[in-house]
């Protein structure tokens, strides 16, 4: 049945009255090449997508990087082999400190120390004048330390609160709030993390950069001292005579009136300050091991700081004939001053 629509029936476009094929060449649309174009001379350019424009040269001057690459080479090639023993050690050492600050990697110091032959020699002589001052704080500056690696100073104090400052610069920068009574410790690691202890009978850690904190509680009377192990665990003592582990679990061991605690800093080696006048070395096992003791070494009076080398083979201690918060106490044999404990590796 033929259709009455025309248009339907035809595949011949619109505009073509005589109703010959179309041919895609005749359409101006089609045309490779506009007229346009042809005057002005346009070219596409084309970019093969094996080569980056680094390696053309483009950005960073790829033949000035390649020389460089073939001198680096070269020096490596003409160094000795002493030379390049000597860059792998120092390859290695770098890691190696970077896993120990990290917590990753833990010196096996403890279990190689020797019981000391000799006791502690007090240096007595300790004056030094003022160079700058930091005002701020409304309360007694109860601690000290410093962010390892900078020159942030982390300060604790009586008015409950935590101020930072830039020693380089001279200048404040923030402060800290959230223990309920006096700030009586505070240390720091590389990280903007500050471990403080309190008369609240918390224990708490500040994430600077995240404005937030995590709360330990204890059931002390009060924590007198605290320290970072790595990022991860800490030592906190208390004055009912409890040293204690925090991490996973919590290990606690009895001392006399815990005031003080040191840990050398990546390393399994830990001290302990009583207010009986003993220090105390400990091991710091993995976890849920704890920590077990090692040594003890009399030393008379209130020891209210410790402080290991980086080495493990000195341990300085902080002396007094009262403790360092208060007058409730007083030994009249001790002299005030700084003990300093040699300790042997084996």
């Amino acid at each position: 049945m033929k259709s009455k629509n025309p248009k339907k029936r035809g595949s011949v476009p619109r505009g073509n009255k005589r109703g010959n094929k179309f041919a895609i060449k005749d359409d101006p649309f089609f045309n490779t090449e506009s007229k346009k174009r042809r005057k002005m001379g346009f070219q596409d350019d084309y970019i093969d997508s094996g080569e980056s424009e680094e390696e053309n040269g483009v950005l960073s001057g790829g033949e000035e990087r390649k020389e460089d690459e073939d001198e680096e080479i070269d020096q490596f090639a003409q160094e000795t082999a002493d030379e390049k023993r000597q860059r792998m050690a120092k390859s290695y050492k770098l890691i190696q400190e970077q896993l120990e600050e990290s917590g990753r990697l833990r010196r096996v110091i403890a279990s190689r120390v020797e019981k000391p032959d000799s006791g502690f020699e007090v240096l007595l002589k300790h004056r030094h004048s003022v160079t700058a001052a930091f005002p701020g704080h409304r309360g007694p500056v109860s601690c000290l330390t410093f962010r390892q690696g900078t020159s942030e100073l982390f300060s604790g104090s009586f008015d409950r609160s935590i101020k930072i400052w830039n020693v380089e610069d001279r200048a404040y920068i923030s402060t800290l709030f959230g223990h309920q009574s006096e700030v009586l410790t505070v240390d720091c690691l590389r990280k903007e993390r500050v471990l403080a202890t309190g008369r609240d009978r918390t224990m708490q850690l500040f994430k600077v950069p995240e404005e937030s904190r995590l709360i330990f509680r204890a059931s002390a009377s009060s924590l007198e001292c605290c320290c970072f192990i790595d990022n991860d665990e800490f030592l906190s003592g208390s004055d009912d005579g409890n040293i204690e582990l925090w991490s996973v679990q919590k290990r606690s061991l009895s001392c006399s009136w815990v005031s003080s605690v040191a840990v050398c800093r990546g390393s399994d080696l830990a001290a302990s300050g009583a207010g009986s006048g003993s220090v105390r070395l400990w091991t710091v096992e993995s976890a849920p091991k704890g920590i077990k003791p090692l040594y003890d070494l009399p030393l008379v009076g209130f020891v209210n700081s410790l402080a290991f080398s980086k080495s493990g083979k000195f341990l300085v201690a902080g002396v007094g004939q009262e403790p360092r918060l208060g007058r409730w106490g007083r030994i009249s044999a001790a002299r005030n001053g700084v003990a300093i404990q040699r300790l042997t590796l084996s």
